[in-house]
């Protein structure tokens, strides 16, 4: 699979706060290089306030995917989801 043909999603978890609950979202990915350095995809990730705001231990995993058909999904039609690839989690 061509992963630049796919969309990207950086998916993650805050440390826990002081009210003891974490938050989980979705980042979409920032820029997209694949021309730097040849056979690599190169991509970036902002981080918002929200990621950052509590200290501590940050888990994340990139998540891949492909919809059989882009525009009907973009426009909220007929979803069907052909290609999904999600990286382990990593910490920092």
């Amino acid at each position: 699979m061509d992963l630049n043909s796919c969309d990207i999603f950086i998916q993650w978890e805050t440390p826990k706060g002081a009210d003891g609950k974490t938050t989980r979202s979705v980042s979409p990915e920032y820029i997209r290089d694949i021309e730097s350095k040849p056979g690599k995809l190169i991509f970036g990730w902002a981080l918002s306030d929200q990621i950052t705001k509590q200290a501590g231990q940050l888990k994340f995993s990139v998540r891949f995917f492909k919809w059989e058909d882009e525009e009907e999904a973009e426009s909220g039609g007929n979803k069907n989801l052909v290609y999904s690839f999600s990286t382990l989690t990593a910490s920092v």
